[in-house]
């Protein structure tokens, strides 16, 4: 596989989690506040939250394009 394909490859592995997460959060326009459930507080809701919706086999962090979500 060339450098150039797994760049390719790894940009587009982000570019739907990322797009999710803006429209989760409401902030696709680049312009609105995001949005946050109340209990999002809660350590154990954000693990929920980040695992289930952008991690790679529901281990945040594993394949790291879910990195800049997490942080």
């Amino acid at each position: 596989m060339s450098l150039l394909f797994y760049a390719f490859a790894c940009r587009d592995g982000f570019a739907a989690p990322w797009k999710k997460y803006l429209k989760i959060r409401g902030i696709e326009d680049g312009q609105s506040e995001p949005h946050f459930p109340e209990n999002f507080g809660d350590v154990t809701i954000r693990d929920t939250f980040y695992s289930s919706e952008f991690s790679f086999s529901g281990w945040h962090g594993s394949s790291g394009h879910d990195a800049p979500l997490v942080a």
